[in-house]
């Protein structure tokens, strides 16, 4: 039924309906990752979702950029807002930046907004991600448990990123 975006405009979604959704999403980034496979352009839109007779499944779409661990991309590639800080320093794109995209769609489950939609998307954006650790502010109602996976998930070290086994 269209994209993970869509389904969050036009959804109201319980806390056990978005675990399961980012656990759907982790279990195929996982098995991506498991082939040395990283995505390079993860966000809502390329989160296609069926939801037929409430069995809602989810599937990660547009491979266009995605590539081997070992070959990284001549530029910076992807959606503002979803691409790792590191990757805005000259870094090559890693496992974790996929997983630091995937806390930024965890927020946009739980906001329903998009990330930094009152702000344009500009250089000044890039640095305050970058350089300040600029992050969307985080829902008041968000659980607990969610809110710190979702922060570890964005961190701006890569290596205190969790491993994908800690959302699925």
């Amino acid at each position: 039924h269209g994209d993970l975006r869509k389904f969050i405009d036009n959804s109201t979604l319980s806390w056990s309906e978005r675990v399961k959704i980012i656990s759907s999403i982790a279990k195929s980034l996982n098995e991506l990752h498991n082939s040395d496979i990283i995505h390079r352009d993860l966000h809502c839109g390329n989160i296609l979702v069926d939801d037929v007779d409430n069995d809602t499944k989810i599937f990660i779409s547009d491979f266009g950029v995605s590539g081997p661990i070992d070959s990284p991309p001549k530029c910076i590639i992807g959606v503002l807002p979803y691409i790792a800080p590191e990757v805005f320093i000259g870094k090559t794109y890693t496992k974790k930046s996929d997983i630091y995209s995937l806390g930024v769609i965890m927020w946009e489950l739980t906001s329903s907004e998009r990330p930094f939609s009152d702000r344009i998307h500009d250089i000044d954006l890039v640095s305050e991600i970058t350089y300040e650790n600029l992050r969307p502010k985080v829902v008041e109602r968000t659980l607990d448990v969610y809110k710190n996976i979702m922060e570890q998930c964005w961190n701006a070290g890569p290596s205190e990123r969790p491993d994908l086994s800690v959302l699925i």
